[in-house]
């Protein structure tokens, strides 16, 4: 007798995982709800878009590159991950113009802490480098702070990273077309001079 109240409390168990889980995974999947001769189909919520904070919007034109899309993400350069950084959000922008993309990585973090993001996320690529082929090169030249990242396995892209009061913006472009540096030249500029 006790060997089949454990049976049934495990089956009952059973069931109920069971329903838990067709609940859960069948909530964003469109079903059909039959109550006899009358079918309805049940639609799953429509997600709500979280906007993006971004100096872009997508189908913006830039220097003749056109916004092509946008993601927050926790990366930059596809690479250094900085998810470990509080308070600071990650916003990758793809433009493109012929077959040249570029691809911006914006760093939003704190007001006022604009050099103390730029050390911790340079902390985090010193920290994350393979130190045999890949290296920092700061240059000081763009903004209030700014390096190159290179990347021997990697060598016809650049990759720059430069501070602008508190937010921090990194270029990833093919090196093959000087005129797209010349283009990011005058990006930084305007992003230089946004309020």
């Amino acid at each position: 007798m006790r060997k089949t109240q454990i049976a049934f409390i495990i089956v009952i168990l059973l069931c109920a995982f069971g329903a838990i889980d067709f609940y859960l995974n069948g909530l964003d999947k469109n079903f059909t709800l039959d109550f006899g001769n009358k079918t309805e189909k049940a639609e799953a919520a429509t997600p709500i878009p979280i906007p993006i904070r971004s100096v872009y919007k997508v189908n913006d034109v830039v220097e003749g590159f056109t916004v092509l899309r946008q993601m927050v993400t926790a990366q930059i350069f596809d690479k250094i991950d900085v998810s470990s950084l509080s308070k600071i959000e990650v916003v990758k922008t793809v433009l493109q113009k012929a077959q040249e993309p570029i691809t911006i990585y914006e760093v939003h973090g704190p007001k006022n802490q604009g050099s103390f993001t730029y050390l911790g996320v340079k902390l985090q690529f010193i920290a994350q480098i393979n130190a045999t082929t890949e290296t920092l090169n700061e240059v000081g030249t763009y903004g209030d702070n700014s390096f190159y990242f290179n990347d021997l396995n990697n060598a016809s892209t650049a990759f720059l990273l430069f501070q602008s009061g508190d937010d921090l913006y990194g270029f990833q472009y093919s090196k093959k077309n000087p005129q797209t540096l010349e283009s990011i030249k005058k990006i930084i500029q305007t992003l230089t001079l946004k309020p």
